[in-house]
Order: structure tokens, then sequence, then C-alpha cells
């Protein structure tokens, strides 16, 4: 286990950002979680500026075991305010 890992390890990044989104990201949620999960973290917080990310945070724990993956609404001008 390198360093990187070792300050990883368990950790939960409660602010990510990923795709699909209006926004160019660099990966999708997917992705994001296969990797937070390959570097040892418990959890990813999966946010969006536009819709709600519970659902997309549901699929994508359902089908990738060993990490938590959590959405949620972020209340800003795209969703009402």
């Amino acid at each position: 286990m390198n360093i990187d890992q070792e300050l990883l390890a368990g950790s939960i990044d409660l602010h990510t950002h990923s795709g699909p989104s209006l926004f160019p990201g660099s990966v999708d949620d997917f992705q994001l979680a296969e990797e937070a999960r390959d570097v040892g973290m418990k959890a990813v917080l999966i946010k969006a500026h536009e819709s709600t990310t519970v659902i997309r945070a549901r699929l994508v724990g359902s089908h990738l075991p060993g990490i938590e993956v959590f959405g949620g609404l972020v209340l800003n001008h795209f969703v009402g305010g």
C-alpha cells in the first residue's frame, strides 16, 4: 500500500461531481466509485448542479460492491433555488 492509499483508506468524499452532467467532467459515476473503491475509500457522495443524484447513486451502489455511494440535491438555480 502506498502513502496515498494509506491516507485515503476508509475515507469518505462528500463533494464529487461526475457524469452524466450538463457540465464536462473527467469521469462518470461508475468510474468515480470504482476509482475510490480501488484506493480503499469507504464512500463517495455524488453531486450535480442540475438535478438530484439519489437515483444515480443507488444504481452505481447496487452494481459496484465494496463502496457506499450516496446522492443528494444541491439547492441552486437549476433546481429552483
